[in-house]
């Protein structure tokens, strides 16, 4: 899952989404130096992770775009889920994606400070470009797609990838839908 799915599953607790936040950019297993419920947010984070790319709904999907996308399907599948999850955010949180994401954004702010240095860069344009809003959009979602393929140092075809969003969007949503009632159920359980 990519920024908009763990700010989702672990609202409306701020420490909870900071620590998911940040979880990607936090090393090793020794949270000390983080407040308690930020630490419990990494921790969130990695069980997130585990459950997505363990499960048998989320590799089906990515099977579908292997053929193109290789070994960066995962990070695709990350990105075309945060996209179906915003395109339908009223109906998974019951109120509206920009109001969603302007709370987000202030809540993990406040916790600025206990940010590495690589989560509090990406924090400023993703605040200020409102990344989570615009996964909504096509044009959003291949940004999104195309910045990620510029950051990475490997050869990929994340730029083409909302064609692969194009032929496989109907199955990837079914499978999308199902896995993250499953995900959120997880979550409610804080089995991590």
């Amino acid at each position: 899952m990519n920024y908009l799915a763990h700010l989702h599953l672990s609202a409306p607790d701020a420490a909870l989404m900071a620590g998911n936040y940040i979880g990607d950019f936090v090393k090793g297993k020794n949270f000390s130096a983080f407040p308690k419920g930020v630490a419990e947010g990494i921790i969130m984070h990695r069980s997130i992770d585990h459950f997505t790319d363990t499960h048998p709904l989320v590799l089906e999907a990515k099977s579908l775009i292997r053929p193109r996308q290789g070994k960066w399907s995962g990070v695709v599948m990350d990105m075309f889920f945060d996209h179906f999850l915003a395109k339908d955010f009223e109906q998974w949180q019951g109120m509206n994606l920009e109001e969603f994401t302007t709370n987000s954004y202030q809540k993990i702010a406040a916790f600025h400070d206990c940010f590495p240095e690589r989560a509090k860069q990406i924090y400023q344009y993703m605040s200020k470009d409102d990344w989570l809003l615009s996964y909504a959009t096509e044009t959003g979602i291949c940004q999104a797609l195309a910045g990620i393929s510029n950051r990475v140092r490997h050869p990929n075809n994340m730029k083409q990838a909302y064609s692969d969003l194009k032929e496989f969007g109907d199955p990837i949503k079914g499978l999308f839908r199902e896995f993250y009632q499953e995900l959120q159920a997880h979550c409610i359980s804080g089995d991590f």
